[in-house]
């Protein structure tokens, strides 16, 4: 009965997944942080749902079969396993491992919303819905040029 649970929850992970990492649209209107907070909470308890979902048919099977201390931590290790995976597979999860990325590289201000919201409190950006955009069309194209001389 566990096997057939631990498949069942599999099954569900990987075809509804994406269900789970959706982000609203664009054209919400809402300000990014709110849309980023509902896309980390919606990764987070995605990945709560995943833990558990595994959690107990694996537990109950270890109980079941009075597995070892070694058994035990193996299945553990399983579980969070695939619980960061689906919070790595999440729109979230993804966003924050490119901004990291490119933070780490120097393309991009470690603290990436602080920035956007400043440069539209300065008027450099303008808001549209949940995305930012060059309020001057010629300073984009400027920034544009000079980036692709580096």
């Amino acid at each position: 009965m566990c096997i057939t649970m631990s498949v069942a929850g599999l099954y569900m992970f990987t075809i509804f997944n994406h269900e789970f990492a959706s982000v609203p649209g664009m054209t919400t209107g809402r300000p990014g942080k709110a849309v980023l907070r509902q896309a980390r909470r919606g990764a987070v308890v995605t990945t709560l749902l995943v833990g558990a979902l595994f959690a107990l048919p694996l537990g109950g099977m270890a109980v079941m079969f009075d597995f070892s201390l070694f058994g035990r931590g193996a299945m553990a290790i399983i579980v969070v396993t695939l619980g960061l995976l689906s919070y790595s597979r999440s729109a979230f999860g993804s966003y924050f491992r490119v901004r990291r990325r490119l933070a780490m590289e120097g393309a991009l201000p470690w603290r990436l919303t602080a920035f956007l919201e400043d440069a539209h409190r300065l008027g450099v950006l303008r808001q549209s819905g949940t995305t930012y955009q060059f309020r001057h069309a010629r300073l984009r194209d400027r920034l544009v040029t000079r980036a692709g001389n580096t």
